[in-house]
């Protein structure tokens, strides 16, 4: 757990959970350069709207980027992501 200090909330200290930042090192390894959702969820092992849910949090961070747009529709594609510094390792 850590604490949160935001003055400008109205509820300005808060504590959130560390485990979507811990281990992230690990992620990076299992999942390789470039991934989706659905490798994210196999490898965490969770459901897939909690996988992007964690996805959106390491977004927001800087953590990840969306490399590759998403095709619609039943025939289509999956988002593709990277962890940002992937490619300069």
């Amino acid at each position: 757990m850590r604490m949160i200090l935001d003055t400008a909330s109205e509820n300005p200290v808060r504590l959130e959970e560390l485990e979507d930042s811990a281990g992230i090192s690990d992620l990076r390894e299992q999942l390789g350069i470039v991934w989706s959702v659905a490798d994210l969820a196999e490898v965490l092992g969770v459901h897939k709207s909690n996988a992007k849910r964690r996805l959106k949090k390491m977004t927001v961070a800087g953590i990840a980027e969306k490399v590759a747009e998403g095709k619609r529709g039943r025939q289509g594609g999956l988002a593709r992501y990277q962890f940002v510094g992937a490619g300069a390792e």
